[in-house]
């Protein structure tokens, strides 16, 4: 069976989408990148000079993440922009490339902060019903992704899906690498949750219909960018994606009987407070409430709490 066939048969099945770096891999991105760009820079130095090579990658980089052809890989263009940069043949030099992922771009393993939280994380999502998803940015190859999630313990995960270079035609922060996921593995985007440090890169998930929660520790924020729904510790994703799959319940029922439900402004920054994933906590939690009305009391707690895939409908 085909992804796409696949993908087909789980739209109505609740996913989490986790960034990788920064996020489930604890890691400071510039610093990871400056060691990153000086052992190519080393390797290649047959090549280029260490510094016109990373001038090139950054370039062709650059232009991947611009790249808006839905019949180009991201690897191809990469490609196209990198090979008349260095004056090599693109296809002599990605066995290169392959051969710098296998015995280099390990040793970079000491820039990571592994405590066997990202693994404890992913399989309570499991635990819990939820699909995941590994929504890194697709700039590097599938390799170096491997090799990265073994540095966070998650490389035995039972992913849906994982991005890279050779499977995805747009990078982010554009939105249409969301709706080549949301296609590719047949989701409901508003059964999802985006997962993820990086305010452009990540939340714009929202966009999609998709909930979003940043992750703090690492967090990347250029200055603009759409909210997050829920910001927390990587602790907390487990009963964050639980608290959207109540809410969701609880706007149901609000549709189907006209009660007024509370809701967080969406002009609130910060940490938001973890709701325990109990609908009862969300409505009485103060300061929370309609713009349109006044806050009502609403007795559904006998059925929503607590929360469990037995009692309340799945996302």
């Amino acid at each position: 069976m085909s992804l796409l066939d696949e993908g087909l048969s789980s739209q109505g099945r609740r996913t989490v989408l986790f960034d990788l770096d920064g996020t489930l891999l604890r890691l400071d991105v510039d610093e990871f990148l400056r060691h990153y760009m000086g052992r190519v820079g080393a390797y290649f130095s047959h090549v280029a000079p260490p510094e016109k090579l990373a001038r090139a990658i950054w370039a062709s980089t650059t232009a991947m993440i611009a790249n808006l052809d839905p019949g180009v890989t991201n690897r191809e263009a990469f490609a196209a922009h990198f090979e008349p940069l260095v004056g090599r043949s693109w296809k002599e030099m990605w066995p290169e490339f392959l051969d710098f992922y296998s015995k280099e771009f390990p040793k970079l393993r000491s820039l990571s902060k592994e405590d066997g939280l990202a693994s404890r994380v992913l399989s309570r999502c499991l635990d819990l019903g939820w699909d995941v998803i590994l929504a890194t940015n697709p700039i590097f190859p599938e390799i170096a992704i491997a090799e990265r999630l073994r540095w966070c313990d998650a490389h035995n995960v039972p992913w849906r899906f994982i991005t890279h270079i050779d499977n995805m035609h747009f990078c982010k922060p554009n939105l249409r690498y969301y709706e080549e996921i949301v296609k590719l593995c047949g989701l409901d985007p508003s059964r999802c949750v985006m997962v993820g440090n990086d305010v452009q890169e990540d939340m714009i998930a929202k966009n999609l219909g998709m909930k979003a929660y940043l992750v703090d520790g690492f967090v990347i924020d250029r200055g603009s960018g759409p909210e997050p729904d829920l910001r927390g510790p990587l602790s907390e994703v487990p009963e964050a994606i639980e608290t959207f799959a109540a809410l969701r319940t609880i706007c149901s029922i609000e549709s189907e009987t006209g009660a007024g439900i509370c809701r967080a402004p969406s002009s609130r920054r910060g940490r938001v407070p973890s709701f325990r994933c109990l609908p009862w906590a969300f409505l009485n939690l103060t300061g929370w409430s309609r713009t349109d009305q006044p806050r009502r009391r609403v007795e559904i707690q006998p059925l929503l709490s607590p929360v469990s895939r037995a009692r309340c409908p799945q996302l």
